[in-house]
C-alpha cells in the first residue's frame, strides 16, 4: 500500500540555487537544509502539513520524478516487476525502478507523513503528471482497411 508520494523535481546540479529560489517561490516553501554526498538534495517545507515536494541537482537531464512511501518495501519491489517494472538500483531499504514507459521512480519505506500541505494562493505543487505515449496500433476499419 502507497501511503506517501514524493514529487522530486530533477534539475542540473549546477542550476540548484536558480531552481530551489524558484520553486520556493511558487510555492511559498522554505527550503530545507541541503543534504547527500554532493548536497543534492533539499526539501521544500510547506508553510503547514507535511512535506512532498523535494528539490534534487542531478547529473544528466532534467524533469520530474515520483518516490512511493509503503509499509513494505519488498512487496512493493515484486508488485512493481509483476507489473513490468525493472530494477535500476536496489539499496536494500529502498530502490530505484524504472516503469515499462522509461518513467523513473522510487519505492522506500513510510516516514509517516499524512497531512498534505494547505494551498499557497488557491494552487498547491503536491503531484506530477506522467505523460505516457499512446500505444502503437493500427486500426481497421469495417471495410478491412486501414
Amino acid at each position: 500500500m502507497v501511503r506517501w508520494i514524493w514529487v522530486f523535481v530533477d534539475r542540473p546540479r549546477e542550476r540548484f540555487e536558480e531552481s530551489a529560489a524558484f520553486w520556493t517561490a511558487v510555492t511559498g516553501a522554505r527550503l530545507s537544509a541541503r543534504r547527500g554526498d554532493d548536497r543534492e538534495f533539499a526539501t521544500l517545507l510547506p508553510p503547514e502539513g507535511d512535506a512532498c515536494v523535494k528539490l534534487q541537482g542531478v547529473r544528466e537531464g532534467d524533469g520530474a520524478h515520483l518516490d512511493l512511501e509503503v509499509d513494505d518495501v519488498r512487496a512493493a519491489v515484486a508488485g512493481a516487476l509483476d507489473a513490468g517494472a525493472a530494477v535500476v538500483a536496489d539499496h536494500g531499504e529502498w530502490a530505484v525502478l524504472r516503469s515499462p514507459g522509461g518513467q523513473a521512480f522510487c519505492l522506500g519505506p513510510w516516514s509517516g507523513a499524512v497531512r498534505r500541505p494547505s494551498p499557497v494562493e488557491g494552487s498547491r505543487l503536491d503531484q506530477i503528471c506522467l505523460d505516457v505515449r499512446p500505444p502503437r496500433t493500427t486500426t481497421r476499419s469495417r471495410s478491412g482497411r486501414r
